[in-house]
């Protein structure tokens, strides 16, 4: 499985060029894999962050966010539900 995270502009064309990181497995805590990755965040303000998986190497992935939902049938993405993170 591949993890990747990023964060997320407010401005959509600022937003689309930034990359997604790598992440690693840290721990399995019951149902839940927890992974962990570094954002260098150069800018002060409060952004959004999403993670996304793919098991076939990047072919396809699915977007999470906080409520457990994620890109696949039958489950919705929602954006307003991303992690945030503050930087001052």
């Amino acid at each position: 499985m591949r993890a990747s995270l990023r964060d997320r502009s407010a401005r959509a064309a600022e937003h689309r060029a930034r990359p997604f990181h790598a992440t690693t497995f840290n721990v399995e805590s019951g149902n839940n894999d927890e992974y962990v990755g570094t954002l260098t965040i150069g800018t002060a303000g409060t952004l959004a962050y999403a993670y996304r998986f793919s098991f076939d190497g990047g072919a396809s992935v699915t977007y999470c966010d906080t409520n457990g939902a994620g890109s696949n049938a039958g489950l919705t993405f929602e954006p307003s539900m991303l992690g945030s993170i503050s930087v001052h």
